[in-house]
């Protein structure tokens, strides 16, 4: 039921069939408008890593991904021109075209250059930018969110601010390392929700912003200096886009519980930016636009407050810290098509993802993916407005089911961590069964605690 590469192939790196790991990989990106060099998004990872996965980008917008190989964390420059031009050379004649660039026949060690002549708007600030709010929910992870805050700092874009919400905070922790930042950087500032629940700190994040648009991410992520300029464009699509995503890659590969995660739940299934709305219909696939995955993830969009205040803010059933573990951003995506706005997803709009390393909160991350995605489901189930739809995709979501048991059974017998892998699918698996029952259980509690 649940497949995070639905989107289009996103070139030569796309991955499907049995899991078989390959050993640790070190995440790096080149850009081809500089001299040729790969720059790791984790530069500790080179030590350890055989090859390296590496986003292609020009002036700062992806081409997509290729794998080379790495002794020692190096990479051959010259081997690394032919492939990249075997891969994309038509993708980067094409956008030296619409830059009104004269045509290529092989890429230089030095670069293509023409930063300034770029027909895209990533590169130079539009004459008016948007104000966006950015939100960072966040419990007990201090360490993490500094490194979230340091990369925030670096974004090129002029009219924006950070809001920390700090969710039922054991400590102080939190709020000290928010202090460091705001004392020298006026835009930071630190909110607490006291009550625990990611979509009660989204909720309350959309509430105390000072902007009309609301950008989230999450406190184990590096943020992209072009990522809130992408989002702009996003948001320049049309009047009736009322959210956008972006690409969420991994940030590091270098331990076997990430490159399983990555194989199973990659958010880096499509470079092509697009706008859905309700008459798109996804090549007739009953499940849209019930289907997971399509349009992004909570790592990554932004909304306009203003739509999710008419459509009730996120679903507090749903949400990590709730009973159900997830599902709210799914909800929100849906919520927002339904409402009659469009989702704009922008490739450009990047933002690293860091994977789980330990093998045992794996399984617990994948038993909640599990089950926040039937509980989302379940919960339009139990809607009148949208049952049918949700009820019409059953058999091809049970197909789908049945093809996520084989899959698992394919992993204990080809995996050379057949136990592990085939756990992380039973694990899945177990939290599907249970969505359905435990957002009926959360929804009560939150009924019985509004009557309280």
């Amino acid at each position: 039921m649940q497949d995070a590469r639905s989107h289009e192939p996103a070139g030569p790196q796309h991955l499907s069939g049995t899991y078989r790991d390959s050993g640790a990989i070190w995440v790096g990106q080149l850009e081809l408008a500089d001299a040729l060099r790969v720059d790791a998004v984790i530069e500790s990872d080179r030590e350890s890593a055989r090859s390296a996965r590496v986003l292609v980008r020009l002036h700062h917008e992806p081409l997509g991904f290729i794998s080379v190989p790495s002794p020692g964390g190096e990479v051959d420059v010259d081997s690394l021109r032919s492939l990249v031009w075997r891969s994309f050379a038509v993708g980067i004649r094409q956008h030296l075209s619409l830059d009104g660039l004269p045509t290529i026949t092989e890429l230089a060690l030095e670069g293509l250059g023409r930063w300034d002549v770029c027909a895209r708007g990533v590169l130079s600030p539009s004459p008016s930018e948007l104000p966006i709010s950015v939100v960072v929910c966040t419990k007990d992870r201090p360490d993490s969110l500094r490194r979230v805050l340091r990369t925030l700092q670096q974004v090129e874009y002029s009219a924006f601010e950070v809001l920390v919400v700090d969710n039922a905070p054991s400590s102080r922790a939190t709020c000290e390392c928010v202090q460091e930042f705001a004392t020298t950087d006026p835009r930071v500032r630190y909110l607490v929700e006291p009550e625990i629940g990611l979509s009660r700190a989204r909720n309350a994040g959309l509430a105390d912003a000072a902007n009309d648009w609301v950008a989230f991410t999450d406190d184990d992520v590096l943020v992209d200096p072009w990522w809130l300029r992408a989002v702009e464009r996003g948001i320049r699509q049309g009047a009736e886009v009322g959210c956008v995503t972006g690409l969420v890659p991994p940030a590091s590969l270098a331990v076997p519980a990430q490159r399983y995660f990555d194989e199973r739940f990659s958010w880096t299934g499509s470079l092509t930016a697009r706008v859905y709305d309700l008459a798109d219909r996804r090549g007739g696939d009953p499940l849209y636009p019930y289907l997971a995955g399509t349009f992004g993830t909570g790592a990554n969009f932004a909304v306009d407050r203003h739509l999710v205040a008419r459509i009730g803010g996120f679903d507090t059933a749903l949400g990590a810290g709730s009973p159900t573990s997830g599902g709210e951003d799914l909800d929100m995506f849906l919520r927002v098509l339904l409402a009659g706005r469009a989702i704009a997803y922008e490739p450009s709009a990047v933002i690293w993802h860091i994977h789980r390393a330990d093998s045992e909160a794996l399984g617990r991350q994948v038993y909640a993916y599990g089950l926040g995605l039937t509980a989302y489901l379940a919960k339009h189930v139990l809607d009148p407005s949208t049952r049918w739809q949700v009820l019409k995709g059953v058999p091809r979501g049970i197909w789908r089911l049945v093809h996520l048991l084989s899959r698992a059974r394919g992993a204990q017998e080809g995996s050379p961590r057949p136990r592990t892998n085939g756990g992380y699918r039973r694990a899945e698996l177990r939290g599907m069964i249970a969505g359905p029952l435990v957002y009926w259980w959360a929804r009560r509690c939150e009924r019985r605690r509004s009557n309280s």
